[in-house]
């Protein structure tokens, strides 16, 4: 039993000989990716922030720019509105003198 556990011993050295040096790159690169990824992850996590604050930017200012629009024309509309009921008073008034003339 003695010599099966040196043999055990014998062969996790070997090995360890073997395959330690390159398990301990391939740990290493394992390790390297894992951090590349984060890098990666949260630049791209940032530039989709970025784009998405660019856009909502872009957004609200259509929106304001439609929205002052709109108030213009309404604006236009009621001043439309306010020239026609004058000017049906005016007329009212004319019709009135023809009236009282007859």
């Amino acid at each position: 039993m003695s010599d099966k556990n040196n043999d055990l011993d014998s062969l996790s050295r070997l090995r360890e000989i073997i395959f330690g040096e390159q398990m301990a790159r391939l740990e290493e690169e394992i390790k390297n990716l894992s951090s590349d990824s984060k890098v990666n992850f949260e630049r791209l996590s940032n530039e989709f922030k970025q784009i998405l604050q660019d856009k909502e930017d872009t957004f609200k200012q259509l929106l304001n720019e439609q929205k002052e629009a709109f108030e213009t024309q309404i604006q236009k509309l009621a001043d439309s509105k306010a020239d026609n009921i004058k000017m049906a008073e005016a007329l009212r008034k004319l019709a009135d003198t023809f009236d009282s003339n007859d």
